[in-house]
């Protein structure tokens, strides 16, 4: 019995530890820890990737209107988990037929009534602001501005900031089933930091690294092709820079013979409710949580007219980091860091195959949904919260 009593420690320091979870009941904290240890032994279901479809929205045509309207329609009318990206011009519409604008757009007709719409009665088509759901024109626009230049508003169904999209604007959005998604709880500061580590932060991670590669690789081309180069007596070496592309709006670092390179991404991180690079804002986000789920969307600055950020003012309830800086010196964009918008969409592409079990759906899979189960965009846009707003 001696000998019994003291071989079970032996057998028990063997265990791995890893498994090992903590209680404050000695007695039942052994049962419990025995018990998760065979489990994990002998089944992995904290392994299985969570099934997500991936839909790329890039070059469909649909505009940013259709493109909210169909975010709405997937939340709440199918039971799939998604990540949807792409770009997006603010017109024309591809399904939407019947619109209604603002007086002020239509210089005092009657807007859209399904018929063609004319140029002389269309938004200004290079941008598009969007409000959320509980925005206050008066507030946050600077109103006089947007009717003179035609600029349609909006109000989302989701909640969040002010925003000013055009072409250049990335579109992200990601939406998540509460059976699917238990370790994350749906309130919008627990989404922001899940999307850091699951999904923004390596897709960053991965765009650092690429370009730092591609940078050696083209430095390293170069310098070996241009040792074979004969020079003149007299001649010298010289770096030319392309002055133009060191602009704020253009990429920077631009050396001729070396290609397009990009200067270091400054780290990418959530601070306060913002996404940032180094101090400086990079992408803005916002949340719609419904009982069995929730939506997570995100516009990234690619670039951005500097114009554009006139309609807004600078806005009452601001994050401390801001303080009162206007936009151009709280703005970054990601233009600079990288070489196409094609870097972005591939490494987010790649991060969420290594972290879902990732499917790839089209845009007809979407509007099927729409034309199925709410009677096509027309009667949908009816009906859904996204709306234009027509009293300024």
């Amino acid at each position: 019995m001696i000998h019994r009593f003291l071989r079970r420690p032996r057998r028990s320091l063997q265990r791995p530890f890893s498994n090992v979870v903590t209680t404050t009941t000695s007695a039942t904290a052994t049962t419990t820890t025995r018990s998760m240890a065979t489990t994990s032994e002998t089944t992995e279901p904290e392994n299985k990737k969570i099934p997500l479809r991936w839909l790329d929205l890039r070059g469909t045509g649909i505009s940013m209107l259709e493109r909210l309207s169909l975010e709405e329609a997937l939340l709440r009318h199918t039971v799939d988990n998604w990540m949807i990206v792409g770009t997006h011009e603010p017109f024309p519409h591809k399904y939407l037929k019947h619109v209604n604008y603002p007086s002020y757009i239509t210089m005092g007709g009657e807007g859209g009534d399904g018929g063609e719409q004319q140029s002389s009665s269309s938004p200004n088509p290079d941008c598009l602001i969007v409000m959320g759901i509980g925005g206050k024109p008066d507030q946050l626009l600077n109103v006089d501005k947007v009717k003179d230049d035609k600029v349609l508003v909006c109000k989302r169904f989701s909640g969040g900031g002010t925003v000013v999209l055009d072409s250049s604007s990335l579109w992200t959005t990601a939406i998540g089933r509460s059976t699917s998604f238990s370790h994350v709880s749906p309130f919008p500061r627990e989404l922001m930091e899940w999307s850091v580590q699951e999904v923004f932060g390596p897709t960053f991670q991965q765009i650092s690294s690429q370009m730092k590669t591609s940078t050696m690789t083209n430095r390293s081309t170069t310098t070996t092709t241009s040792s074979k180069v004969p020079m003149t007596q007299g001649q010298r070496k010289t770096l030319v820079l392309d002055t133009k592309s060191c602009s704020a709006t253009e990429n920077r670092g631009q050396v001729i013979g070396l290609g397009p390179t990009v200067v270091e991404m400054p780290q990418f991180a959530l601070k306060e409710n913002d996404y940032i690079l180094g101090d400086l804002k990079v992408g803005g986000n916002a949340q719609s949580i419904i009982k069995d789920g929730w939506l997570h969307h995100t516009s990234f600055l690619w670039d951005y007219h500097t114009e554009n950020m006139e309609y807004l003012t600078l806005p009452q309830k601001r994050p401390n980091y801001r303080g009162d800086r206007p936009h151009e010196e709280f703005l970054v964009k990601l233009r600079p860091y990288m070489s196409s918008k094609n870097i972005f969409f591939s490494s987010m592409f790649k991060t969420c195959e290594e972290q879902f079990q990732l499917e790839k759906a089209s845009l007809s899979d979407a509007i099927s949904v729409i034309d199925e189960k709410l009677g096509g965009m027309d009667a949908w846009w009816d009906t859904n919260r996204t709306r234009i707003v027509h009293d300024l």
